[in-house]
């Protein structure tokens, strides 16, 4: 089990001497002259307690971590769909108060309606795919050479040099088995041929225009076969809800709360005691891996 743990050390220095060429390799003979020192066995065995205990404590975490934000998330997308769930005519938004006097306690209810009218998407949306690009000019890391993030049919490839995109947009993914998917880009950034820009004239907030297309599970209208896909007409044809743009202001404001708390609860609250992700956890205990066996590189 010391060598298991001294083979982060190990990992670490492949990382740092990986020849990057057309394919990227160690060199052999410098990896065979990798030095691996051999304390007494009691303190092997000391070091290794400590770390088996780290480790328990990690994978516990991990679960109970992985648990919450499962049930963060199904109370996100009930609330999400709930919020823009419309009538045809109008909605009805049932709206809670509680109200306290001297005397009592008591819960009310009062509601109000909103109009809502309901186009197509083509009718209110202008759909538009990317343009294609080779994948020998897409990294995989970002950088001054290749700063623009491209997105491709299921979210973000890489990065690229160039841009052809400069607006915050929702992005529908068009071809594969996760066609249907949404994810929004901010600012500048490439959008490839498997990725349907989606712009609007004034009639939506760009980010509840987001949220509405998330919701609507797009993926029901792909097409069979062996490379599932969706056509920008069919797109066009979906019937859409368009409430007012103070109501979806009201709805991004609620639906932007829940989506930090679920899907990037890294960002701790103001006075509240910070939760590391699993990531940060397994950073964390490979940061002790490396002090406990001696904290120099080799």
């Amino acid at each position: 089990m010391f060598a298991y743990y001294y083979c982060f050390k190990l990992d670490e220095w492949c990382l740092n001497n990986t020849n990057m060429s057309s394919f990227a390799s160690v060199d052999m003979n410098k990896f065979a002259k990798f030095k691996i020192p051999l304390p007494p066995l009691p303190v092997q065995r000391e070091i290794v307690r400590i770390l088996d205990n780290f480790t328990e404590l990690t994978a516990k975490l991990t679960e109970e971590l992985t648990e919450e934000l499962t049930a963060r998330k199904k109370q996100y997308e009930y609330y999400r769909d709930l919020l823009l769930t419309f009538d045809d005519v109008a909605d009805i938004i049932a709206q809670t108060d509680r109200q306290t006097d001297r005397q009592t306690d008591r819960q009310t209810d009062r509601q109000r309606r909103i109009a809502v009218q309901w186009l197509t998407l083509g009718e209110v949306c202008n759909l538009k795919a990317g343009k294609a690009i080779s994948a020998s000019d897409i990294s995989d890391t970002q950088s001054t050479a290749f700063p623009y993030p491209c997105f491709g049919g299921n979210g973000l490839r890489g990065y690229v040099s160039s841009s052809n995109q400069n607006e915050d947009s929702p992005l529908i993914g068009r071809q594969g088995a996760l066609c249907g998917n949404v994810c929004y880009a901010v600012g500048e950034y490439y959008a490839t041929e498997h990725a349907v820009v989606v712009t609007n004239d004034n009639k939506y907030i760009t980010r509840f225009l987001y949220y509405l297309l998330v919701s609507m599970n797009l993926n029901q209208y792909k097409t069979a076969g062996a490379q599932p896909g969706l056509s920008v007409a069919k797109l066009e044809k979906i019937m859409v809800p368009i409430p007012p743009l103070a109501e979806q202001t009201r709805i991004v404001a609620i639906l932007d709360r829940f989506d930090a708390l679920c899907n990037h609860p890294q960002r701790p609250c103001q006075g509240a005691k910070r939760q590391h992700t699993p990531q940060e956890q397994e950073n964390q205990q490979q940061l002790r891996v490396y002090q406990l066996l001696g904290g120099r590189k080799q």
